[in-house]
C-alpha cells in the first residue's frame, strides 16, 4: 500500500528510495540505490544503515519487474518530531594484535562463520590512520530463491 504525502499520518515524514541490481562485477547480486553514479558508492546495507541512523524506519518494499529488469522501491517513514534524544551509536573497536592473538591457535585450513553464520565477509577498508573497517553483508533475501 503506498501512501499519498497529503495523505499520510500526521507526524510523520515519508520518502521512497528505488533500488537496482548492481552492475559491479565482484557482487552481481548486490542492490544500489537507482541513479546514484558510481553504482559501488551507495550499496543497499550501507543505504538502509545510514538511513536508520537518520531515525528513518522501512515500512514496505515494493518489487517492479519491467522488461525483464526487476527493481524495488522501499517506503520509509520518521517521526516528524523527535520526542526524545537518540541513542548514540555504539562502537566495538578491537586492537588488530588482539584479533591476531584470538586466531592465533587456528591453521589457514579452518573455516570461519560470522555472527550466526548469517554474516556474509564483504571487504576490509582503511578508515583513518590507524583504523581498519572489516564490512558484512546480511543475507537476508528480499527475494526467495528459485526451487
Amino acid at each position: 500500500m503506498l501512501i499519498k504525502v497529503d495523505e499520510a499520518p500526521q507526524g510523520w515524514n515519508y520518502t521512497a528510495v528505488d533500488y537496482e541490481p548492481s552492475e559491479s562485477k565482484t557482487d552481481p547480486n548486490g542492490w544500489v540505490q537507482k541513479g546514484i553514479v558510481p553504482f559501488d558508492s551507495v550499496d543497499l546495507h550501507r543505504s538502509l544503515v545510514e538511513l536508520g541512523d537518520q531515525g528513518w524506519e522501512l515500512v514496505s518494499v515494493v518489487p517492479f519487474t519491467v522488461g525483464g529488469k526487476t527493481t524495488f522501491k522501499a517506503i520509509f517513514k520518521q517521526p516528524q518530531f523527535v520526542s526524545e534524544a537518540g541513542q548514540p551509536r555504539k562502537e566495538y573497536p578491537m586492537n588488530l594484535g588482539d584479533l591476531r592473538a584470538h586466531l592465533k591457535p587456528f591453521s589457514d585450513d579452518y573455516k570461519v562463520i560470522f555472527g550466526g553464520g548469517n554474516l556474509k565477509f564483504n571487504r576490509t577498508k582503511q578508515r583513518g590512520d590507524k583504523l581498519v573497517q572489516i564490512e558484512f553483508s546480511q543475507q537476508t533475501d528480499m527475494v526467495p530463491d528459485e526451487p
